[in-house]
């Protein structure tokens, strides 16, 4: 009982303290609403005129298409508008097929080319905003007819698997990058002898620093948790895949603890602590985004090195096993990295 206690205890602790609200809570919905509205104004401000429709449709569902999309320069000449394209006045150029409205109105998909200059950034956030817009009028076109299939829900999900995953990678790099912020307690904690004065109480040192560690675990769950709930409901995503980030979420949590149990036993100072979780954070988000089809086999063995990979690959495709397991194991990696002589940690400060 008296373990429990402890463990309450420290949850309250952590709940009171505003950084901790601000960091794994607020930041993280504010950080992710702000890259989702700069990502919709890149699209309108920059890649939308520096791209053109070919409009060969017979229909009138292209014209509404292209409406939402904002685009400017439209075709009806697929020779003049390539020729504008080899002219480098634009880096892409989309063709909608002359059974565009038709294939809408059926509920199916309609194949659209795409005739490019180069790759960019901005390119693949337009085609992200596309395809969603065309997602869109096909679910609402189904929506309205008499026998509503499962067509709306399959394209639903194809479209919003990409802002969701976004949205999941950017609050798990988050609660990567923030991490430091509980090493930095632990590290306060021995410094203020707290964890020496609470062995003084009858508990055993390893129940103390356990009770520490699940605490931390609650706290980034409760936190991240809402923070992602507060995500899905201000972007409409939908909850079919809220249990898989959920898991991953707690997944990080316990890699978190072990990166913050390994910083706070191997640095003294509050400014070494952040300045290394920084790089950690960076590093494994780094190299868990480079496409494999840049790198070498020995290269892709290391990546997976990397928990964050296994992570990403969890969400991408809503994977449980083998990810869980690896991540688990990697975490008692860092546990037992910076889990030895508990007693000297909770008694004794080296110089």
């Amino acid at each position: 009982m008296n373990f429990f206690r402890m463990v309450f205890s420290n949850c309250i602790r952590y709940l009171k303290n505003f950084k901790n609200i601000l960091v794994m809570f607020i930041l993280p919905v504010i950080l992710v609403n702000s890259m989702n509205v700069f990502s919709n104004n890149l699209v309108s401000d920059d890649s939308s005129y520096k791209t053109a429709i070919i409009n060969l449709d017979k229909g009138y569902r292209a014209n509404e298409f292209i409406k939402s999309l904002g685009i400017r320069d439209v075709y009806h000449s697929k020779t003049e508008a390539l020729q504008k394209l080899k002219q480098y006045k634009y880096y892409a150029v989309y063709e909608l097929p002359q059974n565009f409205s038709e294939s809408v109105n059926k509920g199916v998909k309609p194949t659209i080319n795409s005739y490019k200059t180069k790759n960019s950034n901005a390119e693949a956030v337009f085609e992200s905003k596309l395809e969603l817009k065309l997602n869109n009028i096909i679910a609402d076109n189904i929506s309205n007819e008499k026998h509503p299939n499962s067509i709306s829900i399959k394209y639903n999900r194809k479209i919003e698997n990409k802002s969701y995953n976004s949205d999941t990678f950017t609050l798990l790099y988050l609660m990567l990058a923030f991490s430091m912020i509980l090493s930095i307690d632990l590290l306060r904690l021995k410094k203020d002898k707290v964890i020496e004065r609470l062995t003084v109480t009858g508990n055993s040192t390893y129940s103390i620093m356990l009770s520490i560690y699940i605490s931390m675990f609650i706290v980034q769950m409760i936190l991240y948790s809402m923070a992602f709930f507060v995500i899905s409901i201000v972007f409409r995503h939908n909850f079919s895949e809220f249990g898989i980030v959920i898991l991953n979420i707690g997944l990080m949590s316990i890699l978190c603890i072990g990166i913050e149990i390994m910083l706070s036993r191997m640095f003294k100072t509050d400014m070494l602590i952040s300045v290394v979780g920084a790089m950690i954070a960076l590093m494994m988000m780094f190299s868990s985004g480079i496409s494999e089809s840049s790198m070498g086999t020995n290269i892709i063995k290391f990546k997976k090195l990397n928990p964050f990979y296994w992570v990403i690959d969890s969400v991408e495709k809503s994977r449980i096993f083998p990810n869980a397991i690896i991540i688990v194991l990697m975490s008692v990696v860092l546990f037992t990295f910076g889990g030895f002589q508990y007693f000297e940690f909770a008694h004794r400060e080296k110089e």
